[in-house]
């Protein structure tokens, strides 16, 4: 099976101290640990695609690649917001700017830990919050080759739609904190490596997940999901149950 990881970063200028965000390259880090461990799916080096505030031309030549692939996954940790058009914004780089709606494609999913503030041309408000992560790492006696036959096996089954999970709803900001990444994914990741089944933890029941450990913490931050209504066919993959 052919599958792609585009990682999409985007911390803001460091020169300008108020609005950096350097906890996205704790994302990093965490996004590219879990998946390459084996109950993130044992995903190879030469998978996962990162992009440091790239342009978009670079963006759209992977999307490309990765539009070619059995089954992909965009991520974006970084600044975002919402125009008037009520679209989600991406902050590819301080130069480019692309909507979320062009990284949609069907046999992927996208995740955005980005703020969803509206903007309107006289102000914008981007204000990142401190949280703290703790990552629990899970040993497992099932091969790196076992994982990724489960992992690929999951995704075969499953509905071949594109979901979209976003760290906050519409006109909202996603939290950050520098030394550990942002509150949505530091919950999403969290609750991969805690998975112990039964069965396979998929993107949406991950996403659910995710909100119930953050809610504990009373974040004024709301995160939504885009996907299909199944009933009978199950979601893409996130965590294996590998006990």
């Amino acid at each position: 099976m052919k599958r792609k990881i585009l990682i999409l970063l985007n911390p803001g200028d460091c020169n300008d101290k108020e609005h950096y965000c350097a906890g996205v390259y704790k994302d990093r880090d965490n996004y590219i640990n879990f998946f390459k461990s084996n109950k993130g799916g044992a995903w190879e080096d030469d998978e996962i695609i990162v992009r440091d505030r790239v342009n978009y031309c670079t963006v759209k030549s992977d999307l490309q690649l990765l539009d070619k692939m059995d089954y992909s996954m965009v991520i974006f940790s970084g600044h975002g917001y919402t125009d008037v058009n009520r679209k989600t914004v991406l902050e590819l780089s301080p130069q480019d700017e692309c909507y979320a709606e062009v990284l949609i494609h069907p046999k992927r999913t996208v995740i955005l830990d980005c703020c969803r503030k509206i903007y309107y041309p006289e102000t914008l408000e981007r204000k990142a919050t401190l949280d703290s992560l703790l990552l629990t790492e899970n040993m497992s006696l099932v091969t790196h080759y076992e994982a990724r036959m489960i992992y690929e096996r999951e995704i075969a089954r499953s509905d071949k739609s594109p979901i979209i999970l976003y760290s906050c709803d519409l006109d909202e900001c996603s939290n950050d904190i520098s030394s550990r990444g942002g509150l949505y994914s530091r919950s999403l990741i969290e609750v991969g490596c805690q998975w112990n089944g039964p069965g396979t933890l998929s993107v949406v029941n991950a996403h659910y997940k995710a909100i119930d450990a953050f809610n504990q913490e009373r974040y004024e931050q709301h995160p939504q999901i885009s996907k299909p209504r199944l009933l009978h066919s199950s979601y893409y993959p996130f965590a294996l149950d590998l006990t």
